[in-house]
């Protein structure tokens, strides 16, 4: 009974939060976002590691960040609105998709970022047999 209501009292909480957020898409200049199987995760922009799981708690964090797709990628943060993204960005995002993946990372086939998840650091990358084309292991 009281993990319950502790549960519950957590959630309204982080709805409270998340109210006081802006929502803004943004588009990388070129090139794609990759996909984790980890994909919402919460970032400092003052820090690399980004994630609940390397201590950025959802209140501590300047966004959370979702790719919505290959072109898409959602931001709930300070602002609200449509913005397009320079590579190094889109590249910063990518690699904590990368490093926070619990097992796999996701493309577009012919996208050219398998050579990217390759370089990224602490990733060995290896196409399993049962992978989906397109996805990667970490």
């Amino acid at each position: 009974m009281l993990f319950d209501a502790r549960l519950e009292a957590l959630f309204k909480q982080g709805c409270d939060l998340v109210t006081s957020f802006g929502l803004e898409i943004l588009t990388p200049e070129r090139g794609q976002f990759l996909i984790g199987d980890v994909p919402a995760l919460t970032v400092r922009h003052d820090q690399a590691a980004a994630g609940v799981r390397n201590g950025i708690a959802l209140g501590d964090a300047h966004s959370v960040v979702l790719p919505l797709g290959p072109r898409q990628l959602a931001a709930f943060g300070p602002v609200s609105g449509y913005s397009t993204i320079p590579v190094k960005l889109r590249d910063r995002l990518n690699g904590i998709q990368v490093q926070e993946a619990d097992r796999y990372v996701y493309f577009r086939p012919g996208s050219g970022l398998e050579e990217f998840v390759r370089s990224q650091p602490r990733v060995q990358a290896v196409i399993r047999g049962a992978a989906r084309p397109g996805s990667t292991a970490t």
